[in-house]
């Protein structure tokens, strides 16, 4: 399929990681199928994944579920992480879906 965000790549399936914000908490979700541009590295969700990962996150932020990020890397501080998050977050902002 050709890609919608940059006009010029293919996509071809592939798993990616989403960020999601849920208010004051940020789910990262890896292993998630999708279609990913070979151009731009964009990538599309199909609507049934959407829904799938949404109620994920929604469980996730409702059950209280914590990532200790910091033990992963110890040279950063709480404030670092959660800056790349916020910026990751965003990023995820413009997912775009297409519908299956």
């Amino acid at each position: 399929m050709k890609c919608t965000i940059c006009k010029h790549g293919e996509t071809r399936l592939d798993v990616v990681t989403v960020t999601l914000q849920r208010g004051e908490a940020t789910v990262i979700i890896r292993g998630v199928p999708g279609e990913v541009c070979q151009n731009c590295g964009g990538h599309f969700l199909s609507e049934g994944v959407t829904r799938e990962i949404l109620a994920h996150a929604d469980r996730a932020v409702e059950a209280g579920t914590e990532v200790e990020a910091l033990s992963d890397f110890p040279d950063l501080t709480a404030e670092d992480i959660r800056a790349c998050l916020a910026f990751a977050a965003e990023r995820e902002r413009m997912l775009m879906t297409v519908p299956s």
